[in-house]
């Protein structure tokens, strides 16, 4: 009687760690674009212009969020994505296809990833580099930005991906 109830917890915690980690099979991969760091092409007023954006290793028909990021990597300590990640410049987030990819089509108004320089939309990062100790201290650096792509666009996720880029200058 007691092992079958000791069996009984033991898989009843799987069950609920099953259910809290979803995404830990997948890893996701940025392919287009392919260069790393991508350099955003410019309008004529020197500003970033959309570029379509692929991504694959995903759960089929799940919806997958894009956005962009200032240049603090993922894995220093205070990472977070809803202060390191904006969270406006995402579409609508987009479902994955029957294998996994999804497209943020440049010519899609519904899905465009639009790229800004600058403080975010929600004030909250300029894309400054590594170790910079104020997220918000005014001093950009264009070399320095990522786009991330997730199953989620307000927490760290097993399935997250970033490609860094470089954005134009001023003129």
């Amino acid at each position: 009687m007691r092992r079958t109830t000791r069996g009984t917890v033991v898989g009843l915690i799987g069950v609920a760690a099953a259910i809290v980690r979803p995404d830990a099979a997948f890893a996701s991969t940025i392919t287009q674009p392919s260069t790393n760091p991508f350099q955003v092409q410019a309008d004529s007023s020197h500003n970033p212009l959309p570029f379509t954006i692929t991504a694959t290793g995903f759960p089929a028909f799940t919806p997958v969020f894009v956005e962009q990021c200032d240049g603090k990597s993922p894995s220093a300590a205070g990472w977070d994505p809803t202060i390191d990640c904006d969270l406006g410049t995402s579409p609508a987030p987009h479902n994955t296809d029957a294998n996994g990819s999804v497209t943020f089509d440049m010519n899609n108004s519904n899905f465009a990833f639009h790229p800004f320089r600058g403080a975010s939309p929600q004030q909250l990062f300029n894309c400054l580099a590594p170790g910079q100790a104020n997220l918000n201290n005014g001093l950009p650096n264009w070399n320095n930005c990522q786009i991330r792509v997730s199953t989620n666009n307000s927490f760290v996720t097993g399935d997250q991906s970033f490609l860094g880029i470089t954005l134009p200058a001023p003129k």
